[in-house]
């Protein structure tokens, strides 16, 4: 973000903010901040690193994890660290109806029960639709 700042003559104190883009000059450096995440999740997601991947929040565009390969993703989803991805895919709303199938797996149904009532409220209609499926 800083080498993509500088080349477009713009202010360099604060690196990832938006706010002292210019709407011309936005679009570029979106592309830059979009790239520069996708890269380093998929860092993440090579090392078995989910956890971290959570603090990118999956590219909504392009279906698929910051990283952008969901075949990685999906490699790991059965490791030690179910309990994380849990709490990613549910309660950080990255997929909702996944995150209620691995509660209701490991946990039972009135667990699975009070957590979707608890999440219901940060949920879109739709994601409501498929946690109701």
């Amino acid at each position: 973000m800083l080498k993509r700042k500088s080349e477009l003559g713009l202010p360099l104190f604060k690196p990832a903010s938006l706010q002292d883009v210019p709407r011309e000059q936005r679009p570029a450096v979106e592309e830059t901040y979009v790239a520069s995440a996708r890269e380093v999740g998929q860092r993440f997601l090579d090392d078995g690193d989910i956890p971290s991947v959570d603090v990118l929040q999956g590219d909504q565009r392009s279906g698929a994890g910051a990283g952008g390969d969901r075949r990685t993703a999906h490699r790991h989803r059965r490791g030690e660290d179910s309990e994380q991805i849990l709490r990613i895919a549910l309660y950080e709303g990255v997929h909702p109806a996944r995150g209620l199938q691995m509660m209701l797996r490991q946990h039972g149904t009135c667990s699975t029960i009070t957590s979707l009532d608890q999440s219901f409220p940060n949920l879109s209609q739709e994601q409501r639709q498929e946690c109701a499926g």
